[in-house]
């Protein structure tokens, strides 16, 4: 299996912060590969900032190792070099973002990502899509950046579906999943799993655990719902699948429109002293 890196560039401006964020799947297995295609990245992503705006910090994180298992918390965050954007160019108000589509080489599975801290001057009559031809170059050059190093998303792959033979309510309200075949190859676990059931029928018609929901795995072929969800008395039919996540490079990038998206308070800041609490 391949080893995944998730990368996040955190973004600030007039008193305002956001992030972006992209996957990457070198084919070395190495942090230090994505690192550096990361810094690649950067200088021409900086370039389509307005000059209030910063690349604040990039954060590298180890998302599943070679054994296909996740991994959490295992990375770097990159701090000690921020980069201002392009000195020229002032920046649009800090909501409006550039709607980016982001396609796969068959062009059948896309993303969105928000460009965010774009220059005014390709943003008029309240929310015109306007480029001028000095930003369609900067922008090309990000993209080209950002497909030549290898990035890209992680899209979820359903299962074939496995039949669903049993469906019961226990006793504290939790619903007990039986199906035929082995959907949980690692058996019983309590970590949960996003399954997705479809064509239950009950005493009433369709049945309430129709949908997707997070479910712990109790066997092989068996699950109990996280949540307790209230359902008729099962009569026949259904199907349960589960779903992987496969790593798919970015082919071509396509600026949509301008949008509006709510930037929150500026990121990695200091929270600043505690209060301090009464020893009474």
């Amino acid at each position: 299996m391949p080893v995944r890196f998730k990368c996040t560039w955190i973004f600030s401006g007039n008193l305002k912060g956001w992030t972006e964020t992209l996957y990457h799947q070198p084919t070395s297995g190495q942090f230090a590969d994505t690192v550096a295609a990361v810094a690649v990245v950067n200088p021409f992503r900086a370039a389509l900032l307005g000059k209030e705006c910063e690349i604040l910090a990039e954060r590298v994180q180890q998302v599943q190792d070679a054994a296909g298992a996740k991994v959490l918390r295992t990375g770097d965050t990159f701090q000690n070099n921020p980069i201002v954007g392009n000195a020229n160019e002032p920046a649009a108000a800090i909501d409006v973002c550039v709607e980016m589509d982001f396609l796969d080489s068959g062009k059948t599975r896309h993303k969105t990502l928000f460009l965010g801290g774009v220059w005014d001057s390709i943003e008029s009559n309240f929310g015109v899509y306007q480029p001028t031809p000095v930003w369609n170059n900067t922008l090309d050059s990000w993209k080209n950046a950002v497909i030549t190093q290898g990035f890209g998303w992680l899209g979820r792959v359903p299962s074939a579906p496995f039949a669903i033979t049993s469906v019961t309510q226990n006793a504290d309200g939790f619903v007990d999943i039986v199906t035929g075949g082995n959907p949980f190859p690692g058996g019983a676990s309590n970590t949960p799993v996003n399954v997705t059931i479809s064509g239950v029928k009950t005493q009433g018609g369709p049945s309430q655990i129709n949908g997707s929901h997070p479910v712990l795995p109790t066997g092989l072929n068996a699950c109990t719902t996280v949540k307790q969800i209230a359902i008729l008395p099962y009569v026949a039919g259904g199907n349960l699948h589960t779903f992987t996540f496969n790593f798919i490079a970015t082919a071509a990038i396509n600026p949509e429109k301008i949008v509006y998206h709510k930037r929150g308070a500026p990121l990695l800041q200091s929270r600043g002293r505690a209060r301090v609490r009464s020893k009474v």
